[in-house]
């Protein structure tokens, strides 16, 4: 088979003899250009683009008819003086290569008109470029240019600019001189504002905008007068200014990851129509208006004083040695030009596996510390992270209560907690006894409530209607029928059921009601919409029970039940119990129910049977461990407990002949997992513990969580107690074919065969699927409910389960299928694409699917080859649609 270098020799021989004027060298693998293409002095067009080239021949300058040389992506790092006898040059591509500079003698290229030089390594830009006297187009995205050259402003006759990735933090007045300018590529900058001389930009047809940090547009944008196509996603942008309306050109839109979207319909935010998206906002110009509300989350341990606060903040009263709170109390303040919800969570460990009931995103945190305790009294860094694995990037402010002058205050490592947690706001010490701090506190609430866009996002009339008239069934009602809700919706227009999802999943973050969904988006409470004072009387009613959490050691009777939720109705108590358990809070148990978090402390003595001593253990380690994830895996397995043992902190589970011990130590921050039996179906059972366990993991560990915990899974091989060995190195010594490891055992060096340790663990097999889904970085998706022994956990029926499998990347269940069918959809459109503009949409799409297999796919990567995949399909016409609304989609899933 004849090599790169020889199909191209043979290719520019024939083209010599035949007084060819194009030649097309592309992909062919080239690590050297042969110097007799030198000999083609009448070529016209060279294409080399997709090859291995590092260096270029001198005899390129020998092609002095050549108008067009595509160069891109290829490994070239410096570009030959003979660079500049191209003088016939139109057209020069040379993207995606690794050039550091050029040189100077690329000021000969007088006929030069476009020049790509996108993706590359340059931190300067030569002073020939700016003499070029023909040069309009000039790409110079993603490059590490410190700043861009004055004299670039003051070109005028500019028609298409790449200036993307640039870092730019601001645009010159200068600008609005580039009377001449068609296409400007602004994308993934941080430009928090345009200049007003945007608007002079008379002739612009293209202007993308994506992945800056604009807040708001200028009214100038209205004098954009030729513009057709204007790219302002993943921005945070509340507001359209009217005069955008005067846009009567533009036909493409794109708004996705901006606040503003929250009122947008569905069907005008996918289809990108910019005259109907004006059509929809001058509805919002002439009547609408901001809600104006948000929730406000007062957090942390008991004895922090978080009810004293509020009621400073509320009115200014203080009582000394106020009740601890067992519940959650709801107050409305005014804050600054909003209302703030004030709730009030009672800080006992019983009470943190409500948390995923009432934590949501688009609230702000109050996480309220006691400054007279210790930094792990106060387990600050738990906090934080549950606030993080419920309420995403919510803003928090950390305040160190019970300040005084006495020398207590609040001594945290600040830096690093800002560094580890961004969405800190403001640490601010108070003493509500004292009543110092608290202007200081309203402040920084202020501030952050500020800071959630969606309080400045104008509401059109509709939507404000439909919140007021579910304000008013509430008063009627404590459940609200969907059917309901939608007949609401309708009344205002909003026919849509997308539509009418987004607003009530904004309207259940804002704790108007509460819609509570499972990880596929359906309803929990499938009876309707929930009153939220009517559902968190009823749940800490039923968790704070005197007699539940004493003598009856979590037992829940129905006469109980009665006499708890005296004033609920049968239906009604049921229906708590049943979100109790959707929730992973208790479980059913004959005609009882159970709550793990109400149950006793102490370890029955079978726990600390010898028999568990030669147990096969297994452990996960934890950053921080949330006291909810032992108790949520109670309630997944409590069919399986064996003879009642279980206990606050473990349970015992009996499943096929085998005993299972399963108990969590908060002090250590580790679950530990004991199976014992026969040593055919222990490995299985294991399995089975463990799918459930990731299954919980994912809550705090992916979508909105991502980076909520780090979890480690180790093998403790029983006959060297004591030893813990990181079971995914393990995989990965397996997977490189290391042997043997030799760990270190009380003092002793051990030799252990790595295939034959993990084997008395996991199965071969089993091991071998892991393995390809941490190269993957997928992860299985495991449903958990326990019914009759079936267990959802692999995608082989292999252990008497049902199976129901699925992969998805780390951040949504959703992204693993969009990213296939996105594959398809973009080799659908690489025909209709040049050949340039082809391999810049495979490599766009390469870079996708590679960093979408990191366990945290990077913004400024993935966002950058969406944008490109994006760009391409529009220039296709309506092959590129699918292309771009699944672009879309996968965008809006990613963190």
């Amino acid at each position: 088979m004849p090599t790169p270098e020889e199909i191209a020799l043979q290719r520019i021989r024939a083209a010599a003899e035949r007084g060819d004027t194009r030649l097309d060298l592309s992909r062919l693998g080239l690590t050297a250009l042969p110097p007799e293409i030198g000999r083609l002095t009448s070529l016209q067009s060279l294409n080399l683009w997709d090859n291995q080239l590092t260096a270029l021949p001198p005899e390129i300058g020998q092609l002095t008819s050549l108008q067009s040389l595509s160069l891109s992506f290829n490994h070239l790092t410096a570009l030959p003086p003979g660079i500049g006898g191209l003088t016939r040059l139109q057209s020069l591509y040379l993207s995606h290569n690794q050039l550091t500079t050029l040189p100077p003698e690329i000021g000969g290229l007088a006929s030069l008109q476009s020049l790509n030089l996108e993706d590359n390594g340059l931190t300067a830009l030569p002073p020939e470029l700016w003499r070029l006297p023909n040069l309009v187009s000039l790409y110079i995205s993603f490059n590490p240019l410190p700043e861009i050259p004055p004299k670039l402003w003051q070109k005028k006759d500019w028609k298409e600019l790449g200036l993307g990735g640039l870092q730019l933090t601001a645009l010159p007045p200068e600008i609005g001189q580039l009377t001449s300018l068609q296409s400007l590529d602004l994308s993934f900058n941080q430009l928090t504002a345009l200049p007003p001389e945007i608007g002079g930009l008379a002739s612009l047809q293209h202007l993308s905008l994506w992945g800056n940090r604009l807040t708001a547009l200028p009214s100038e944008i209205g004098g954009l007068a030729s513009l057709q196509n204007l790219n302002l996603e993943d921005n945070g942008l509340t507001a359209l200014p009217p005069e955008i309306g005067r846009l009567t050109r533009l036909e493409i839109l794109g708004l996705h990851g901006n606040p503003l979207t929250l009122t947008l319909p569905r069907r005008l935010l996918k289809g990108d129509d910019g005259q109907e998206i004006f059509a929809f906002y001058r509805l919002i110009w002439q009547e609408g208006r901001p809600l104006n509300e948000v929730r406000v989350l007062f957090v942390g341990p008991p004895g922090a004083g978080k009810t004293s606060l509020v009621h400073r903040l509320k009115d200014n009263s203080y009582i000394e040695n106020r009740p601890t709170t067992l519940t959650v109390e709801t107050h409305a303040i005014p804050l600054g030009a909003r209302t703030a919800h004030l709730w009030d969570f009672g800080g006992q460990d019983f009470m943190h596996a409500t948390h995923p009931l009432f934590f949501s995103a688009r609230c702000v945190y109050v996480l309220a510390l006691n400054v007279r305790h210790t930094y792990e009294q106060n387990r600050v860094e738990y906090w934080l992270r549950t606030i993080r694995a419920f309420g995403g990037d919510s803003p928090v402010v950390v305040v160190g209560n019970h300040a005084d002058a006495q020398g207590h205050l609040l001594d945290l490592p600040q830096n690093r907690l800002q560094r580890e947690f961004p969405n800190i706001l403001a640490f601010v010490q108070t003493s509500a006894a004292e009543n110092s701090g608290i202007d200081r506190l309203r402040a920084a609430l202020e501030q952050a409530v500020e800071s959630l866009p969606h309080v400045r996002v104008l509401f059109a009339a509709p939507h404000l209607r439909v919140k007021e008239a579910l304000e008013q069934e509430k008063t009627r009602r404590d459940i609200i029928p969907y059917e309901r809700y939608a007949e609401l919706c309708a009344a205002q227009g909003i026919d849509d059921p997308a539509d009418q999802a987004t607003l009530l999943e904004l309207l259940h973050d804002l704790g108007v009601v509460l819609d509570f969904r499972d990880e596929h988006g359906e309803p929990l409470s499938r009876e309707g919409i929930l009153n939220p004072n009517w559902v968190t009387e009823a749940v800490y009613r039923l968790i704070t029970d005197h007699e539940v959490r004493g003598a009856a050691a979590g037992q829940l009777t129905a006469e109980m039940a009665r006499r708890i939720l005296h004033d609920y109705e049968a239906p009604h108590r049921r229906l708590i119990l049943d979100l109790l358990q959707r929730f992973e809070l208790a479980y059913p148990a004959g005609e009882a129910w159970y709550l793990p978090n109400a149950m006793r402390q102490d370890e029955p003595p079978e726990a600390a049977a010898e028999e568990w001593q030669s147990a096969l253990t297994f452990e996960y380690g934890y950053s921080q461990l949330p006291e909810s994830v032992i108790t949520r895996f109670i309630v997944r397995t409590h069919e399986h407990i064996a003879d009642d043992l279980v206990w606050r902190w473990g349970v015992i589970l009996a499943w096929q002949g085998n005993r299972a011990l399963v108990r969590a130590n908060v002090a250590d921050r580790k679950v530990e997992i004991r199976v014992i039996g026969p040593r055919n179906t222990r490995r299985e059972m294991l399995a089975l513990i463990r799918g459930h366990f990731e299954a919980i993991h994912r809550t705090f560990t992916e979508g909105r969580a991502q980076g909520a915990l780090e979890i480690h899974e180790f093998i403790c091989p029983p006959q060297y107690p004591g030893l813990r060995l990181n079971y995914r190195d393990l995989l990965t010594y397996e997977k490189e074919r290391v042997g043997e490891i030799q760990p270190v055992w009380n003092g002793r060096l051990l030799r252990l065969n790595v295939s034959e340790l993990l084997n008395g663990f996991v199965e071969p097999e089993a091991r071998r699927k892991e393995v390809s889904q941490m190269e993957k970085s997928i992860h299985v998706e495991i449903h958990g409910d326990v019914k009759g022994g079936n267990v959802v956990i692999g995608n082989e029926n292999t252990i008497q389960q049902h199976i129901e499998h699925s992969f998805n990347t780390p951040s949504n269940p959703d992204l693993a299928p969009l990213l296939a069918q996105l594959t398809q959809a973009v080799e659908k459109m690489l025909a209709e694409l040049s050949n340039e503009e082809a391999a810049k949409a495979r490599k766009n799409l390469k870079r996708l699917q590679d960093e979408l297999q990191e366990p945290k796919p990077q913004k400024e990567w993935y966002s950058v080859s969406i944008e490109g995949l994006i760009q391409a399909a529009k220039n296709v016409g309506k092959i590129g649609g699918p292309v771009i609304e699944l672009a879309g989609k996968i965008l809006k899933l990613l963190p």
